[in-house]
């Protein structure tokens, strides 16, 4: 018995020595070498308003091709050129899928492979009114207590316009790139996404392999469980998704004598079922890599779990699943997100649909 005490005295030192020197040697990562560049001025005041300004143009993705409005894309892009002449005077523009931009700004050298710059015009839905949770109305591009407020403020006009803004003031400055800078605007990312891929397809049949693709991605965040301070997240995959179309269906009557079972109740039963069921969520390599990349920042209980993986992953695991619902960074996802029966009077509804839509993190081709 004392023997069995004895090694078991023996593993758990030396278990906690491994952790305490795994845990001991978490560093900064190292950094690659930089050039110091001279940055350019501009008036924050300026950009801003010109962040608003597009915000206003209510160029909205639709499912249905038949609620697409083309005028505000046209307003947009001429806005657009009206705002920026420097840049659209620096690049040759082709018009792709009728709205999307692909605008090429032609560098000195042809050896060297292009950089691609994409972004996108359009923007999801929102509902307006007294009644909605907008805290600032979504089109409004208001400017108030430090922040510009409105739909596609970050997702995605915020990084077209950060580059229009930068390459105008290039161009105006006399700059001449020296390797080709392709900035690729999308018109209906949201849904279908065939402006970007008719671009690629162009690019490609083309014989242009770029150098490199720049795409919208991760942000600058604060407050995580991983990193109080400022982080740059760098996005490495994209969501896939697939939305599947769930029906139900019943016997039809009168309200006053309904059926046990109606298509919409069947339906709800099968979406909270979905909704009870989620994915398994996991630390991938990727999301690993993170973790180490941002453990000097963390605590050190933090940075010990961290270094320990092989130790204590399922607990992080845990911890990331609970604080990161919101953000859906450790795996796939699925969400519920229609529900439609046919208003019939007094009448049941005989049939009922619902759309769920499953995500799944694809890592890029890097």
């Amino acid at each position: 018995m004392k023997r069995i005490v004895l090694a078991g005295g023996i593993i758990l030192v030396v278990l906690i020595a491994v952790v305490v020197f795994r845990t001991s040697q978490v560093g900064a990562p190292p950094t690659a070498k930089t050039t110091a560049v001279e940055l350019i001025s501009i008036d924050p005041g300026e950009a801003a308003a010109h962040l608003s300004q597009a915000i206003q143009f209510r160029t909205v993705s639709t499912q249905d091709p038949a609620d697409f409005n083309p005028q505000a894309f046209i307003d947009l892009q001429n806005w657009m050129r009206q705002t920026y002449p420097n840049f659209y005077q620096a690049v040759q523009t082709q018009m792709v899928d009728t709205y999307s931009q692909l605008n090429t700004w032609q560098g000195s050298d042809p050896t060297l492979d292009p950089i691609v710059f994409m972004a996108h015009q359009d923007v999801v839905p929102a509902s307006e009114g007294a009644e909605t949770a907008w805290e600032k109305p979504p089109f409004s591009g208001r400017i108030e207590d430090g922040y510009i407020w409105g739909r596609g403020a970050i997702d995605d006009k915020g990084a077209m316009i950060g580059l229009l803004e930068a390459a105008d003031r290039l161009a105006a400055s006399g700059y001449k790139p020296a390797r080709t800078l392709i900035f690729a605007f999308g018109h209906n990312e949201e849904v279908f996404g065939s402006g970007a891929r008719l671009i690629a397809e162009k690019l490609k049949a083309e014989g242009i392999h770029p150098y490199a693709v720049i795409d919208e991605g991760g942000f600058i965040t604060t407050n995580m469980p991983d990193a109080k301070g400022p982080v740059a997240r760098i996005g490495v995959a994209e969501k896939g998704y697939v939305t599947l179309i769930l029906t139900a269906k019943a016997k039809g009557g009168h309200s006053s004598v309904p059926s046990e079972q109606t298509a919409i109740g069947t339906l709800s039963r099968a979406i909270a079922a979905i909704e009870a069921h989620p994915f398994e969520q996991k630390i991938d390599p990727v999301v690993t890599q993170m973790l180490k990349a941002t453990a000097p920042e963390q605590s050190f209980v933090s940075r010990m779990a961290v270094s320990n993986l092989w130790l204590f992953g399922p607990m992080v695991s845990a911890t990331m699943k609970k604080k990161c619902r919101r953000t859906r960074h450790a795996g796939h996802h699925h969400c519920p997100h229609h529900h439609q029966g046919r208003l019939q009077g007094k009448r049941p509804a005989a049939r009922g649909r619902g759309l769920c839509q499953f995500s799944h993190p694809c890592p890029r081709q890097c």
